[in-house]
């Protein structure tokens, strides 16, 4: 399932000491899960990003995704 592979492939992002595109990679994680019917999963990943990069550049898009999956 290309939703798993996807998973696996951004999770793999997180394992990098210092990348630059772990914000990234949380976003898309959320994105994936909530892809796939995940939504509590997502919301994990999408509250992680923010409590990481509480002035991240993905703050915005990240509380928009939060508050449609309540």
């Amino acid at each position: 399932h290309r939703g798993n592979q996807a998973l696996s492939e951004f999770t793999e992002v997180l394992g990098y000491a210092n990348s630059d595109k772990a914000e990234s990679a949380y976003f898309m994680i959320g994105q994936c899960y909530e892809r796939i019917g995940f939504k509590k999963n997502a919301k994990i990943a999408f509250e992680k990003l923010l409590q990481i990069y509480p002035r991240g550049s993905l703050k915005k898009i990240t509380e928009t995704k939060l508050a449609l999956l309540k």
